[in-house]
């Protein structure tokens, strides 16, 4: 694990000791987190379910800030978490021997399509029928999904 995974791990904690996850800057914290484990040359399933936390923590707190509406920045929360649930599902297709019907799969799964959802929704609401790139890019995680989802016969 590198020495900036460490040391945001042990400062974060150390701050969720005395402050709650949703005031500033904790949620821009534990994106940093995510993002770095999510990174790791190797991350293992623990590292990717702990970015998948962080993520989520941080989309609820900074989705609390702007009273439940969508901004840029929780879209691409909800795009990183997409990005966290695509790896856990790699990662489980190189180490489980019948990741197929491992229920963590399936649950993968269902988080991010739960997650694609609620980013099509974020992305019409932001961008409406001009989203261009944005919209194309959700669309493409949407697509990627549904790969995964015939791969494992869900």
């Amino acid at each position: 694990m590198s020495r900036e995974v460490t040391v945001l791990t042990k400062e974060t904690n150390r701050l969720l000791d005395v402050f709650p996850d949703t005031i500033w800057p904790m949620p821009h914290l534990h994106r940093r987190l995510a993002r770095l484990l999510l990174h790791l040359p190797e991350p293992r399933m623990r590292d990717i379910n702990h970015a998948i936390e962080y993520l989520d923590a941080a989309h609820a707190a900074m989705r609390g800030w702007n009273n439940d509406e969508p901004r840029p920045i929780t879209l691409a929360l909800l795009l990183d978490m997409l990005t966290a649930h695509s790896e856990a599902l790699k990662t489980m297709h190189a180490e489980v021997v019948g990741w197929k019907n491992d229920p963590r799969t399936i649950s993968h799964l269902s988080q991010a399509s739960e997650t694609l959802d609620t980013a099509r929704e974020d992305v019409r609401e932001l961008f409406g029928r001009d989203g261009g790139v944005m919209v194309d890019l959700v669309e493409k995680w949407g697509r990627k999904l549904e790969r995964l989802e015939k791969a494992v016969g869900v």
